[in-house]
């Protein structure tokens, strides 16, 4: 009798129906659902070891893996970063400008930011530093 007793079993395939497995009595292993919980967890903790025993094979027949042009895509999605972090930056000074101005202080400058909702350049709060900090950065060349 399975672990989980007779009332509580499930089917588990052998061959997963994601990757063509069927639903026949061949493809098939009755489980309790605590079993069946256990045989999905020891899948996914040898994920990592199928996964690099198939890339070491894939090799081994001469597939060359990964993007054979990486620096290219690395300095492609750097200049593209850059050009983002510049556009967002020229979009955020007038506004920091505008509020230090009439704030006179980083930390009401940075309320007032949070307020209104406006996040930093990376998506988050602001905070007094991170005013100050922006405004350095605006002042040294780039």
């Amino acid at each position: 009798m399975p672990a989980g007793g007779k009332d509580a079993l499930e089917q588990h395939h052998l061959l997963p129906k994601c990757l063509g497995g069927p639903d026949d009595e061949t493809n098939l292993l009755t489980l309790c659902n605590t079993c069946h919980g256990l045989v999905h967890g020891m899948i996914r903790r040898n994920i990592s070891t199928l996964t690099k025993a198939g890339l070491q094979r894939a090799r081994e027949r001469g597939v060359i893996l990964g993007n054979p042009n990486i620096r290219e895509a690395r300095r492609l999605g750097t200049a593209a970063s850059a050009a983002r972090k510049d556009a967002r930056k020229a979009e955020l000074l007038p506004i920091l400008a505008a509020l230090l101005g009439e704030t006179g202080c980083p930390t009401l400058c940075a309320d007032a930011l949070n307020d209104r909702g406006v996040t930093t350049i990376t998506g988050i709060v602001w905070t007094a530093r991170r005013v100050r900090d922006f405004l350095r950065t605006c002042r040294e060349p780039s």
